[in-house]
């Protein structure tokens, strides 16, 4: 899997948004769908079954261990300028493994409880770890653009390609109540624009075709911190990350050639204008930061908000230039049910289904120069989703407890602002439906 799923992940197109075509294509997703479910809460979104993949804090929760992964499909519609023309993608979405790695007790003195008795102080300790492999951003995009100011031409851009990452991330909790985690990302992918200049009145004899294509790598990293404190019946949960980036480059490859149509349509080139291999150059991808809090009855429900900033207008890259902006993003979101005991349903113990909804508000980092001012893209989020547990028994009598996540978002990028400023407006359906398997690794069997 190793060696076949990052080539694929490289030449797959999983959005077919005009706003791909800009700095590294469309950002987004990555986090597992039953987060993406509640607004995208992942700072506050750990568990004994879960970790969360934008903050590696989480995985000091972690008491068993998962396999995530998840795919999605995607449909809807762009409109710009009174056209329409719909839109259908997908792709893979994520793959996680994550496994407690220590969950001890030490002893560090003694107390002397109300009935005079002598008790030892325990202090626990709790270390996690998880890898996998995500995207970043991808590239999609498919128009035309027509121009009559001197001479009437067609321009024709079509592009594909994204970043995607391979991370390792590490966390360590203290007395079931502060967690401390690391992750290491190492991204990696490929940007592809090619685009095809035509003269109106040239009888299609004469074009311009360039190619171009851009390597990047580098590397990604992130601190997270979890707190968690109980005031009787509820939870309070803390969650917050650091963001940053180092070494990023790029190796840029570009080729111009000039072409006629031949026998049967197919290009007859006539001349290279222009030929660069190995042109290198550095990157610089924005820092960020996340915090979160939410309010948890266990094994009822739990209810969060979070916030998200990342400083798109310090991106630079060699290979275009760009008037990006800060991105933000909040979300709000409702878990009904999460990590309930099993119930006697009917004349069997199960778990019952947990259900999930949320919002997300996203100031994106594309804004542009328009007849009313400057305008920066907005999205909007609406998620619904559901998880349909499988669980079996363990020998302490716990649950193992396994997933099947569907959720739903509807997004809306640029909405009626953008249609009033002559830009697109992109209207999308989303489906994601993700795995979650729970196992106990590395226990001594109990009984032969």
């Amino acid at each position: 899997m190793g060696l076949i799923l990052p080539n694929g992940l490289q030449a797959q197109n999983t959005t077919q948004s005009p706003y791909s075509n800009f700095g590294i294509g469309e950002l987004g997703g990555g986090e597992f769908s039953q987060i993406t479910a509640v607004g995208g809460l992942s700072q506050t979104a750990g568990s004994r079954y879960q970790n969360s993949a934008l903050n590696p804090a989480t995985l000091g929760l972690l008491r068993y261990s998962s396999l995530d992964f998840g795919f999605h499909g995607t449909t809807g519609k762009i409109t710009a300028m009174n056209k329409r023309r719909d839109v259908n993608s997908g792709g893979f979405s994520y793959l996680n493994m994550a496994f407690p790695t220590m969950n001890k007790s030490f002893l560090t003195g003694s107390y002397v409880d109300s009935n005079g008795r002598t008790k030892p102080k325990l202090l626990k300790i709790n270390m996690g770890t998880a890898f996998g492999l995500s995207p970043v951003s991808a590239v999609g995009f498919n128009y035309t653009l027509s121009d009559s100011t001197i001479l009437r031409h067609d321009v024709y851009h079509n592009g594909g390609g994204g970043l995607n990452r391979f991370y390792l991330a590490h966390a360590i909790q203290i007395a079931n109540r502060l967690s401390i985690g690391y992750q290491a990302s190492y991204l990696f992918g490929q940007l592809r624009d090619f685009s095809v200049f035509n003269l109106n009145d040239s009888g299609y004899f004469m074009r311009f075709e360039d190619q171009r294509s851009i390597q990047i790598s580098g590397w990604q990293h992130r601190l997270g911190v979890h707190l968690n404190f109980n005031t009787g019946k509820f939870h309070h949960l803390l969650g917050g990350s650091m963001l940053w980036n180092r070494n990023t480059t790029g190796t840029q490859s570009r080729l111009v050639r000039t072409y006629s149509s031949g026998y049967g349509g197919y290009p007859s080139y006539k001349d290279t204008v222009l030929s660069k291999v190995s042109q290198k150059g550095s990157i610089t991808l924005p820092d960020g930061f996340a915090a979160g809090y939410s309010l948890e009855r266990p094994g009822k429900w739990r209810i969060g908000t979070e916030y998200r900033v990342e400083q798109w207008d310090r991106f630079s890259a060699f290979y275009t230039g760009g008037n990006f902006a800060a991105r933000s993003t909040w979300g709000i979101g409702l878990n009904i049910n999460p990590e309930a005991a099993a119930r006697k349903i009917g004349a069997r113990n199960r778990v019952p289904v947990e259900w999930r909804m949320g919002y997300r508000n996203t100031q994106t980092q594309n804004r542009f120069n328009t007849t009313n001012g400057i305008l920066q893209i907005e999205e909007r989020a609406y998620t619904v989703g559901v998880g349909i547990p499988v669980s079996r028994r363990y020998f302490d009598n716990s649950f193992l407890r396994s997933h099947l996540n569907i959720t739903l978002e509807y997004l809306d990028r640029g909405g009626k602002a953008a249609t009033g400023a002559g830009l697109a407006r992109e209207q999308y359906l989303r489906l994601i439906l993700g795995v979650s398997l729970g196992d106990v690794w590395f226990d001594r069997n109990k009984y032969n």
